[in-house]
């Protein structure tokens, strides 16, 4: 299996699940460690996350019941954390990574904590937490200097310089690179003093000195190295590059630039960097006069940078729209001056017919300025108004990413809390919390990745709302099958919150108690829209419940909470427990919602 690794994915797979189940039936355990963290890494590479998370997660109970030794668990969290990134669940991916650097503390594992002090560093940084990187990034660097570990100080220093930059501190960020790029010269990294350069021009220009930065950019094409270089830093490198010629007012150098990474651009650029390109030639054809091709790629730029939307990009629009009318206006200005002097030619002969012309061309020239002034004014007014939606939907965006992110927050508090926690009501209590935190945690991100901030896709949703229960409730061991049939329409917010925590609350329940003595079962999840009405099911086959109809006066919260959010729908429950447990709800789709209810 590990010798297919890194050539045929499928076969790697095929051959480590064969491996890890002869473990099992052997009861070996150094065959068991091996194989079940070889899938954790393979798993996730062939789109199979709940494979990953089962082997990783029977791993560290293996390695708990038998008290193996520490370094073990921390391989095993370190990849658990990885399939989490992987995942794009920046937030739990940061969970595992703390465990593993506890143990290495308590462990004297010094090496290894330093570089997962790294890794969470580059975590908090992508959730936009970024003092909180800075804080990290100086714990693994004081580690790395007790350890006389030069390239690993050095890299720490790089990834600060990248926080400095986020946050708006250029200044700090040079100060850093600085201190890098010498550690780097000190070992004989050259590749690694061509990334600082690189990033010290970007720092300059950050701070308008773009004489410096081009130094600095021109430094880096120097060295001999600068041919081996990599992208994004040679993209970076030559977009850092004509930012300078344009400032400078060279944009035939900035072109010639542009055009040595632009099949790199096709291949190989990320959004950021594509929209940029647009920008920046953008720029160059405003220069060149060029200005169609200017207005069109400031679109193309605006479509990648959608959500995005800042004062300084609209003011560049609008001033690309300015000159493109402009030229159209000296079009015309230039065909009514022709045919003005034809007309004076004609008149020289007649004083009279001279002074009336002129008299109606001042006439016509003060109507064309009334209309272009009032042209103007409402282009202005539109503008003011569209800016002002688009900060309007950028903030609204801000506000569920932010919402986002503290209940990934709360729900990597109550994970990191379930571990001190050896009461199994107790501990039963905080992961049903949990689930419920993560159903709105999973509501605000799809709001804000979604276009329309009204409505939410209600099937990409459930999905995922299905797939963090199964792995909340760690049902890897049993042969649970969890079968989804939701349409795939959208919902208002106020629709879709309480039909995901009661589907969250029906879900959980069997998962945790309709199989107790059973190692398979089948759940299933259906959601259909008919006649103005929404009906939600969730049954399984499992040993059923004692009763058909909710209690009103419930002793469980759950329970409580499914009576209440019906009664908020203004829905119907109906429980068949023949075969199982079937629980349905019937609502009516409020007139609001029903005008908000689309077909993806």
């Amino acid at each position: 299996g590990k010798a297919y690794m890194n050539s045929d994915l499928d076969s790697s797979y095929y051959f480590l699940n064969e491996a890890a189940e002869l473990a099992d039936e052997l009861n070996y355990t150094h065959g068991k460690i091996v194989s079940y963290r070889a899938i954790g890494s393979i798993a996730p590479r062939v789109d199979k996350y709940d494979e990953a998370f089962t082997r990783l997660n029977k791993g560290l109970r293996l390695i708990d019941s038998l008290s193996l030794e520490p370094g073990l668990k921390v391989d095993f969290l370190t990849n658990l954390g990885v399939v989490y990134y992987r995942q794009g669940l920046i937030g739990k991916a940061i969970e595992p990574y703390i465990d593993a650097v506890e143990i290495c503390q308590e462990h004297g594992m010094d090496d290894r904590r330093s570089r997962l002090l790294n890794n969470l560093g580059i975590f908090y940084r992508m959730m936009d937490r970024y003092e909180e990187a800075l804080v990290i990034y100086d714990q693994s660097y004081a580690l790395r200097k007790a350890a006389g570990d030069t390239m690993g100080m050095a890299n720490n220093l790089y990834n600060k310089a990248a926080s400095y930059a986020n946050i708006k501190e250029p200044e700090n960020a040079i100060k850093s690179l600085d201190q890098a790029q010498a550690l780097y010269e000190a070992i004989g990294s050259s590749m690694d003093v061509v990334t600082c350069g690189v990033a010290r021009g970007a720092a300059y220009g950050d701070m308008q000195m773009f004489e410096k930065a081009r130094e600095e950019f021109e430094k880096v094409i120097a060295m001999p190295e600068s041919g081996s270089l990599q992208n994004p830093f040679k993209i970076n490198l030559y977009q850092g590059l004509a930012l300078t010629y344009l400032n400078a007012g060279i944009p035939r150098r900035a072109e010639s630039e542009l055009k040595k990474i632009r099949k790199d651009i096709d291949t190989e650029a990320d959004s950021e960097q594509m929209a940029r390109n647009h920008e920046l030639w953008s720029e160059v054809y405003s220069q060149t006069g060029q200005y169609g091709k200017a207005y069109q790629s400031l679109l193309a730029f605006k479509e990648l940078r959608d959500t995005l939307v800042s004062e300084e990009n609209a003011s560049l629009r609008s001033e690309m729209e300015t000159k493109y009318l402009t030229q159209e206006k000296e079009y015309e200005i230039d065909l009514l001056n022709t045919q003005n002097e034809l007309a004076q030619v004609k008149l020289k002969a007649s004083n009279q017919r001279l002074i009336g012309m002129g008299i109606g061309l001042v006439i016509f020239g003060g109507l064309l300025l009334w209309v272009f002034s009032l042209f103007r004014k409402t282009k202005e007014q539109n503008r003011v108004i569209t800016k002002a939606n688009q900060e309007k939907e950028v903030l609204l965006k801000e506000i569920h990413h932010r919402v986002k992110n503290n209940l990934q927050v709360v729900s990597s508090l109550l994970t990191l809390q379930s571990k001190y926690v050896d009461d199994d009501t107790a501990l039963d209590a905080i992961n049903t919390g949990k689930s419920r935190v993560q159903s709105m945690s999973i509501l605000h991100r799809n709001l804000y990745q979604n276009e329309n901030l009204k409505n939410i896709k209600i099937k990409p949703y459930f999905e995922d709302l299905v797939e963090n229960l199964v792995s909340t409730y760690q049902v890897g061991d049993k042969d649970i099958h969890i079968n989804s049939d939701v349409d795939d329409i959208e919902l208002d917010v106020d629709t879709v919150i309480p039909m995901g925590l009661i589907t969250n609350e029906l879900i959980s329940n069997a998962l945790k108690y309709a199989f107790e003595n059973k190692e398979r079962g089948n759940i299933n999840l259906s959601i259909n829209k008919s006649n103005g009405h929404l009906n939600l099911s969730v049954s399984d086959d499992g040993k059923g419940i004692p009763f058909t109809e909710i209690p009103r006066r419930s002793k469980t919260l759950g329970m409580q909470l499914i009576h209440s959010f019906s009664k908020k729908l203004k829905g119907d429950v109906s429980i068949d427990n023949e075969n199982g447990t079937n629980i349905s709800l019937k609502f009516p789709i409020k007139t609001s919602s029903l005008d908000d209810v689309k077909t993806a």
